[in-house]
């Protein structure tokens, strides 16, 4: 019987032992539930905030790809303002050689021209020395 009320004692004793270690666990367990609470919340909050980023990244890369546009289109009237450039330099060449050809043509003018005043200067001293020489000879032929 004491063996009995021995086994009892150690029985209780063991079961006392027991329930202390199943509230600590239960202690334990209710203190993971809360880090594991309070790590959801971390959690959730990082998601959000990766989930922020991620937008604005996606806000970026679609500005970016407008500016992409925009730049090759700036590109395109670059190129063609270059083809028109070039085109005009072609005609301001081309007219530089009329202009040129014109000058050519002015300046044989004006050497003729001065050619010609010579010649007329000349043929008005023959005139005058023409005219003289008649006054002479009518006078001479009134005189006589």
């Amino acid at each position: 019987l004491k063996s009995a009320e021995g086994r009892a004692v150690e029985m209780e004793t063991v079961i006392a032992d027991m329930i202390v270690k199943v509230e600590e666990s239960n202690t334990l367990v209710v203190e993971m539930e809360e880090r594991v609470a309070r790590y959801e919340g971390v959690v959730v909050e990082q998601e959000e905030k990766l989930k922020e980023r991620s937008d604005a990244m996606i806000t970026q890369e679609a500005e970016l790809r407008e500016s992409e546009k925009k730049i090759k289109e700036l590109d395109l009237r670059y190129q063609a303002n270059v083809g028109v450039v070039g085109q005009r330099d072609g005609k301001i060449k081309e007219l530089e050689g009329v202009i040129v050809e014109r000058n050519a043509k002015i300046e044989k003018m004006e050497v003729f021209q001065r050619k010609q005043e010579s010649r007329i200067s000349h043929v008005r001293t023959e005139k005058e020395k023409l005219e003289e020489e008649c006054k002479r000879v009518v006078e001479e032929a009134r005189k006589q």
